[in-house]
């Protein structure tokens, strides 16, 4: 997605971080789409792209502040 957003920001007139959230929220969906064509539709499937987005901001924060922290 950090490629994609960075070769469509020289030609988009949208912030950059709008670009990648709305190429983030795109790859989430299509991955919701792809679980939901090979297992089959589930209910938790429409969580899909709320817990990837949770779980990639998590991920960053923890590293973000173990950099700073030093650990």
């Amino acid at each position: 997605a950090l490629s994609v957003a960075g070769l469509l920001s020289a030609f988009c007139i949208c912030t950059p971080i709008i670009l990648l959230g709305a190429l983030y929220l795109l790859f989430g969906i299509v991955s919701a789409a792809i679980a939901t064509a090979n297992e089959g539709f589930t209910p938790f499937i429409l969580l899909m792209p709320f817990v990837f987005f949770v779980l990639h901001t998590a991920y960053g924060v923890g590293t973000i502040i173990g950099l700073i922290k030093g650990c």
